[in-house]
């Protein structure tokens, strides 16, 4: 970000659990410091561990909250 008459979109991806979206938060304030001119843009991300209710092992352990 080098001109300050360019608007720049920053999208920030997290996981909506309480203790992402506080370190998202921190992140934000920090970058938006830095960068005041940039907007940033923060999107909730769902995974498959994150909707399942129950042992991880039903849904294959390893890999739950990566996106596939």
């Amino acid at each position: 970000m080098t001109s300050s008459t360019t608007l720049t979109t920053v999208r920030l991806g997290t996981r909506p659990s309480p203790m992402a979206l506080e370190q998202t938060d921190r992140f934000g304030d920090a970058f938006r410091a830095r960068y005041p001119e940039a907007v940033l843009d923060i999107v909730e991300i769902v995974s498959e561990g994150d909707r399942h209710r129950g042992p991880l092992s039903a849904i294959g352990g390893k890999g739950a909250f990566c996106l596939r």
